[in-house]
């Protein structure tokens, strides 16, 4: 969480857990991660639930090919559709690039 800067006051506000919760998970005092903890955290990171649920071990992990790949299509999944059709465009060039310098 401190990539994007959150603190645990930014997980509150999000209306998902209360301040009892956050400060128990942060003290370390609980190791089991809560469904709801988990939207509350994904809506103050701007992450996808997806990513969170695997991070919290709610989810079955993927290898880091996997990972990336889900990524990509979370972030696509929010460009409009111009540029989505732009990022597959580009991502169509370097494939054939790759193909013809070997």
């Amino acid at each position: 969480m401190d990539e994007k800067d959150v603190t645990p006051a930014d997980i509150a506000r999000t209306g998902y857990v209360t301040d009892s919760a956050i400060s128990l998970l942060f003290s370390g005092k609980t190791k089991s991660v809560s469904f709801d903890m988990c939207r509350a955290i994904a809506k103050a990171t701007d992450t996808s639930l997806i990513i969170i649920y695997r991070m919290a071990g709610l989810l079955p992990p993927l290898n880091a090919t996997q990972l990336e790949l889900e990524e990509i299509a979370e972030e696509a999944g929010q460009l409009n559709p111009q540029d989505r059709m732009e990022a597959l465009a580009f991502i169509r060039m370097k494939r054939n690039l790759r193909k013809r310098n070997g």
